[in-house]
């Protein structure tokens, strides 16, 4: 809330493309935007500013194009209905239903990735087990910053997935 105020009160050219916990968001627009902004968040007290090695304005409406585009292959796909629930990070809900599903693929990536709460969402499931597939163990970092409600598991290589499955 802090970040979206500082946005709307600056009248700032970015918006939120990530909240990825309590204490870490990303913003996303064009690079000078994302540059001037830099001063205003540190000046309004932020502790850290970092600007992050992208090829895109990602999670925003700059990618609205290239969302349009996907839309247009994901509707080439034949999408079974699935029997296990998915949470999207699109909207922080669970959806059984496919065509629910198919919509949250269509708009993720000109939108925020709402992950603080699609974390809260799974919490309110009996799921308590989550396993990280790839290298480092940066989304059970963030999980472990929203809540300490999971055991975590990280699989980085094929040996890590021999000695899980053991």
């Amino acid at each position: 809330n802090d970040i979206e105020d500082i946005i709307k009160t600056n009248n700032l050219n970015i918006e939120i493309a990530n909240d990825n916990s309590p204490i870490q968001i990303v913003v996303s627009g064009l690079m000078h935007d994302i540059d001037s902004a830099k001063n205003i968040f540190l000046s309004s007290g932020l502790k850290r500013y970092v600007k992050l090695k992208v090829s895109a304005a990602f999670h925003s409406r700059h990618m609205l194009e290239a969302q349009n585009e996907l839309s247009k292959e994901i509707d080439r796909i034949a999408f079974n209905q699935t029997e296990i629930p998915i949470i999207s990070n699109y909207d922080a809900s669970i959806n059984l239903d496919k065509i629910k599903i198919i919509n949250a693929l269509k708009n993720q990536m000109a939108n925020r990735v709402k992950w603080v709460d699609s974390v809260k969402k799974l919490e309110e499931t009996e799921v308590n087990k989550i396993i990280e597939i790839g290298p480092g163990k940066v989304l059970s970092g963030l999980i472990k910053r929203i809540s300490n409600n999971f055991t975590l598991f990280n699989i980085n290589s094929i040996q890590d997935l021999y000695n899980f499955s053991n």
